[in-house]
């Protein structure tokens, strides 16, 4: 509950440009498109299709998802099903109380 109620919350998406030295107030559009792009992008430069064996393993390792004990059962469930459905292997939840 204090992840959502606390005063320090940041109420807007905020982005920091590539050696950027402060931080912007954005829009959400702006934010989830740049974070698609970014996504899509490292999914394309390690992308592996095939692995040294010759076995079809359609991932990439480019990409890596942490959820946090933040996460209900539903959010996490949810999340992990949107990782692997990008490739995504190396997943890692800290909800296990």
């Amino acid at each position: 509950m204090q992840l959502a109620t606390t005063a320090r919350r940041v109420a807007a998406p905020m982005y920091r440009a590539p050696g950027g030295t402060t931080w912007e107030t954005k829009s959400w559009d702006f934010m989830l498109d740049k974070l698609a792009q970014n996504i899509k992008a490292s999914r394309d430069n390690t992308f592996v299709a095939q692995d040294a064996n010759g076995n079809i393993v359609n991932r990439t390792e480019g990409v890596a998802f942490a959820g946090g004990a933040a996460f209900s059962s539903e959010e996490g469930y949810f999340a992990a099903k949107v990782m692997r459905t990008l490739g995504v292997v190396y997943i890692e939840q800290q909800a296990r109380v």
